[in-house]
């Protein structure tokens, strides 16, 4: 199953409707994409759990790959600390 983690913008349906099966669709909570229902909304401070549920809802992903998209670092689903990267 694929996770779009949408933000606002054309970019998000464009992506959403060009998949064959209707993706799973997430946003920052206060972040509604244009033209797309929000399946999960969730707050960056619970980002270990948003990884979870997405692991429980079928997705593929590493802790690893997320934490580095979201430039933090994620140990055992617990948010510990930002990491900024240069």
């Amino acid at each position: 199953m694929l996770a779009l983690v949408a933000g606002q913008g054309a970019l998000p349906v464009a992506v959403a409707s060009a998949q064959s099966k209707q993706p799973l669709i997430c946003a920052l909570a206060g972040h509604v994409p244009d033209g797309l229902h929000v399946d999960i909304a969730f707050r960056i401070e619970h980002l270990g759990t948003f990884i979870t549920t997405l692991k429980n809802k079928g997705t593929k992903t590493s802790d690893k790959s997320i934490a580095h998209i979201f430039r933090i670092t994620v140990t055992r689903g617990t948010l510990l600390k930002r990491k900024w990267m240069g």
